[in-house]
């Protein structure tokens, strides 16, 4: 049996071209919290993609923030304080 009042792990997208961009927003807006792992692609395409997530995040009352190096979570606000600090432990370098 679920507990309904339990939040959702996040979807983690492991970004590895620019198209990955859709998928990230897609996901956002359909189910809810992304960690975007951008650490398999070059650093100027995972600008971009950062970038374009962290605008679409505005559109969708979403934020991004850094869980670790080239690691983010674009949330809203109903992800819990307690939840996003033990991604932040994981994702720690």
């Amino acid at each position: 049996m679920t507990n309904l009042d339990e939040p959702n792990e996040p979807e983690t997208i492991m970004v590895e071209t620019l198209s990955d961009c859709g998928r990230i927003v897609e996901t956002i807006r359909d189910r809810g919290p992304v960690i975007m792992d951008l650490r398999a692609i070059e650093a100027a395409d995972a600008q971009r993609v950062r970038d374009y997530a962290i605008g679409a995040a505005f559109v969708l009352r979403a934020e991004a923030s850094s869980l670790g190096v080239g690691v983010y979570l674009v949330a809203g606000q109903d992800l819990p304080p307690e939840q996003e600090r033990q991604l932040r432990h994981r994702y720690a370098s």
